[in-house]
């Protein structure tokens, strides 16, 4: 299955210039005022995220995970200029006892 989502996602942002990188550094954030800034309280911190959905949906995972790694997925996004995932996820899936395997992994398809 092609990931078409995340097709459309490159050919838009190759027209955007992406958001600085956020170093592990500056973890854990914290918010001064309006700013999201990083842990010394003084850099100002910028996130520029992406919507991930589909483990809301009967399978509960995020789509495209049975096409491409996490690990792929992630590049992808940050080569584009995401610095930052917004995750939709169902209740449902944190109470789940099964997950077919298949929407797991990529099964070796990448």
């Amino acid at each position: 299955m092609f990931c078409w989502w995340l097709f459309h996602l490159i050919q838009v942002a190759a027209t955007v210039s992406p958001a600085p990188r956020i170093e592990r550094s500056f973890f854990p954030l914290h918010v001064h005022g309006r700013y999201i800034v990083a842990q010394d309280g003084v850099t100002r911190v910028k996130l520029s995220c992406v919507n991930w959905a589909g483990a809301q949906l009967t399978k509960l995972v995020p789509s495209g995970l049975h096409v491409r790694t996490p690990e792929y997925l992630a590049t992808a996004l940050a080569k584009i200029g995401f610095n930052c995932v917004r995750l939709v996820y169902s209740l449902q899936a944190l109470n789940a006892t099964y997950l077919d395997p298949f929407w797991l992994g990529n099964n070796g398809s990448e």
